[in-house]
């Protein structure tokens, strides 16, 4: 389909460039725009509603992807979750007083988990029903705009928000599994390496600290990526260039 349509709009020249060297038609119907999805982000007028139940402590998402299996089972293997669901319990209960943290997971991890041996459904239900009553957590299932906006920082590993949450300039995270680095595009790897990364529970303390502190050595890189690969193309969002695009057969 990407090789016959008339135009094929994406997000960054990275992209592009992907696309000249796999396409059949080496790009040619390649026009770059921006990230529609993200467009509200350089909405100077959207207001995004709070949605954490407490504002003056640390506002802290955990967002686990759902590829708890093996590449056997999986196409990607991202998700920590298995590896960390207890210590993220853990360190809500010893920072209520300094974190308000966020469970976001991928929709589909809860069904996984029904499946799972040595999880099922009684285990899983309780597990979301304690991240949703806690005094300094909360479940968040529904959209993630709004979330990531009035958040402070963010623990994942989730696929889509290795780029998605740069959209905030904030830090994050990245809880890692071996060989995550081969399962990432150019431009994946790209937003990667601009994160912090977790390795162990060790590095989960690390990074909170670092919260605690006010500290952020990687604001910098983050900030240049930012200005080289989100900021919106031709001074309009995505949207406007896509029109923009589309407007030009008529006129």
């Amino acid at each position: 389909m990407q090789n016959f349509v008339w135009r094929f709009f994406l997000e960054s020249n990275i992209s592009k460039k992907i696309a000249k060297k796999h396409s059949l038609v080496r790009a040619k119907n390649v026009l770059v725009t921006g990230y529609p999805g993200l467009d509200i982000f350089f909405d100077k007028d959207y207001q995004p509603i709070n949605v954490w139940k407490n504002t003056q402590q640390i506002k802290l998402i955990w967002a686990p992807h759902h590829t708890i299996g093996n590449l056997a089972e999986e196409a990607i293997t991202f998700s920590t979750f298995l590896q960390y669901s207890d210590y993220m319990l853990e360190v809500a209960k010893k920072c209520k007083n300094i974190l308000q943290i966020a469970f976001k997971p991928h929709p589909i991890l809860k069904p996984k988990l029904y499946k799972h041996a040595l999880w099922g459904k009684e285990r899983t239900d309780a597990y979301y029903h304690c991240w949703e009553t806690m005094e300094n957590t909360q479940l968040e299932m529904s959209d993630y705009i709004d979330l990531f906006m009035t958040s402070d920082a963010m623990i994942f590993d989730s696929v889509s928000f290795i780029t998605e949450y740069l959209y905030t300039k904030k830090p994050a995270l990245f809880l890692c599994r071996e060989g995550i680095e081969k399962q990432l595009n150019e431009m994946g790897k790209i937003s990667w390496n601009i994160h912090y990364k977790a390795n162990s529970k060790e590095d989960i303390d690390f990074f909170i600290n670092l919260l605690l502190e006010g500290k952020d050595p990687l604001r910098e890189g983050r900030v240049a990526f930012y200005k080289e690969y989100l900021m919106p193309i031709n001074r309009q969002t995505a949207t406007d260039n896509i029109y923009s695009a589309i407007e030009k057969l008529y006129i």
